[in-house]
């Protein structure tokens, strides 16, 4: 489940050791202190950490020069806590979740002898939070759950509001409303009786909007209008402009249309002054349905046209995330392949100068060890290569699956039918390219999808290009008798790239009607798709600048279907899939073969 609140996303680290003095009296007990020492150590993590609120990119500098001192004079607290603020820096300062992982693991280790619990628990809990942020509920989720038990072991339990109430953000992420609502009820609870106002008005919102899901609106207004009072008291805009939004969604349930209308014109604004794309997209999505409703169309038009430009701006920022995941991933396994690759190398090398040259045998034998670990070494490189060309082509295949410019297109068109005034045309249009959009988004979470899902797509996709063309072209597609749509996997869009280079380059340029057919059938064990279309070819495409294989440009599209048949050969073992294009005496045929492939 996406994150559709504003979600208070708290580091742990103790800041009480330095709230007096201040950061000035910090400052000029750092510089008259020169020796280094445990001392110097205390005043540059303190003064490290006091940075994060005002000059929070020289907090590394601090941190860096901590751990120096605190290493050159062997003083273990001091090297875990310099890991510990190295690891806030990357996360919070830098955004670099793999160094800031790895710094935090640094730290947990430092701490073991010194066996400091509410260093661990808030170490465990800040590497809880970035798995959070990567999406990786899972493992987000184990490391909560060694907080909180180390937490309940002590005395002092601040800190324990903000830790449910981040349980029940990661909780209703992973679709788990119930255990996000007792998650929330208890963290309501710590946080009113604390007086921690900040996570007090993040959790009534939270609250409110998971009733609001449910369809208790007296609840849901009763805590989203609490959060709005509390927000306002403390100045939280960011907390507020979510609630604002919630309240918007909240009326519009209720028909009442002014209020809501009203509810997201002020989110909307407060969600531009503090910067919050999300909620701006969530405002925009309230207001075009109450323009719909309220008949007003043209306006109802203009946010749904703000709602799909950020909607695509949010896509690009969880498609950025989903590298970063990998890469994380990756890193990860790169340096645990290294290490341990680093180790068996030392053990071969010993091993060899224990046999020496009395063993002249084993030495040969160690020869042929290090021979085939270099051989699987090389190996596990161009797996971690393969991995990485994996990672890219899924990311350019999920951009490519819908180009921009038939968004914008299909937008224009609209609103095109709306300026002559033909309601009907523009409704029926918005509906189709909304469906086609829901299919897209859905199905580019996929590795395979139903090929019923898959032909859908293109129907919606073709549709909305001839009606975009004044019916230009007809197309039909076919399938075998022997197919189970409903039961045969494919790869999501994997056809819709040669589709558009036939009413690009095919169709468009062509006098007289045009016409694109599509069929499936099986042959053995294989799937083949066949597009053909009656276009003008690939030679006259050419000389208007048409991109095919083979011709001096590729088209992007192509590319990455290629780049996909690779790399499901490489995961099948045997090359079964392959792609062919063909010149027709009219036109030109696509023939793709695909593994078949069943859903049982």
């Amino acid at each position: 489940m996406k994150r559709l609140f504003y979600l208070f996303l708290l580091f742990f680290i103790s800041f009480k050791s330095f709230a007096e003095p201040g950061i000035d009296s910090l400052k000029t007990l750092l510089d008259n202190h020169k020796a280094e020492d445990s001392t110097r150590v205390l005043l540059l993590l303190k003064y490290g950490k006091a940075s994060f609120f005002t000059k929070a990119d020289s907090m590394m500098y601090y941190a860096d020069e901590a751990l120096r001192i605190a290493q050159k004079i062997k003083w273990p607290q001091g090297i875990a806590d310099s890991y510990q603020l190295k690891g806030v820096s990357y996360s919070y300062v830098l955004s670099d979740p793999v160094n800031a992982i790895d710094y935090y693991q640094k730290a947990l280790v430092a701490n073991e002898p010194l066996k400091r619990k509410r260093f661990e628990w808030q170490t465990l809990a800040n590497i809880a939070l970035l798995y959070h942020d990567q999406e990786e509920y899972a493992q987000a989720l184990s490391y909560y759950k060694k907080a909180k038990a180390i937490l309940a072991t002590l005395p002092d339990k601040s800190g324990e509001g903000r830790l449910l109430m981040n349980m029940g953000h990661l909780h209703f992420d992973m679709g788990h409303a119930d255990e996000a609502m007792q998650d929330y009820q208890e963290s309501l609870s710590i946080s009113e009786k604390n007086g921690d106002s900040l996570a007090t008005a993040n959790v009534l919102n939270s609250i409110g909007y998971i009733f609001l899901q449910q369809k208790n609106y007296s609840n849901a207004k009763d805590y989203i209008t609490r959060s709005i009072q509390m927000a306002d008291l403390t100045g939280n805009e960011v907390t507020k402009a979510s609630a604002l939004v919630n309240m918007s969604l909240l009326k519009l349930q209720n028909k009442a249309f002014l209020q809501a209308e009203k509810y997201g014109k002020e989110g909307l604004e407060l969600s531009k002054a503090v910067g919050n794309l999300q909620f701006q997209r969530q405002a925009w999505d309230a207001l075009e349905k109450v323009y719909e409703q309220t008949g007003r169309y043209r306006l109802s038009l203009d946010a749904y046209k703000e709602y799909i430009l950020l909607n695509d701006s949010l896509i690009s920022s969880e498609k950025k995330k989903e590298i970063t995941r990998k890469e994380m991933q990756f890193q990860f396994d790169k340096k645990r392949a290294l290490d341990q690759a680093e180790l068996k190398r030392q053990r071969t090398i010993k091993n060899a100068l224990m046999g020496g040259a009395a063993f002249i045998l084993l030495a040969a034998l160690s020869g042929i060890v290090l021979y085939k670990k270099k051989r699987d070494a090389e190996g596990e490189k161009k797996e971690a290569e393969f991995k990485t060309l994996v990672s890219d082509t899924e990311m350019k295949a999920l951009r490519a699956q819908m180009n921009p410019h038939f968004i914008f297109n299909s937008l224009n068109a609209i609103g095109d039918y709306m300026m002559k005034n033909n309601a009907k045309m523009a409704d029926d249009y918005l509906k189709k390219f909304s469906a086609l959009m829901r299919l897209v988004l859905e199905n580019s979470e996929q590795k395979e999808v139903l090929l019923s899902d898959d032909i859908k797509a293109l129907e919606l996709y073709m549709e909305l290009e001839a009606l975009r063309l004044n019916h230009q072209f007809t197309f039909e597609i076919k399938t075998d008798d022997n197919i189970d749509i409903e039961n045969t996997l494919v790869p999501p869009l994997l056809l819709q790239p040669f589709v558009e280079n036939s009413i690009r380059h095919g169709l468009s340029a062509k006098e007289g009607p045009g016409h694109i057919r599509i069929q499936f059938k099986v042959e053995g064990d294989l799937l083949i798709c066949n597009i053909e279309d009656n276009g003008i070819g690939i030679p006259n495409a050419v000389k208007k600048e048409s991109f095919f294989p083979g011709i001096h440009k590729k088209s992007l599209g192509i590319k990455i279907t290629q780049s996909r048949i690779h790399i499901l050969n490489r995961h099948k073992k045997i090359p079964l899939a392959s792609m062919k294009i063909h010149e027709l005496k009219q036109g030109t045929n696509v023939e793709i073969k695909l593994p078949l492939a069943l859903n049982f």
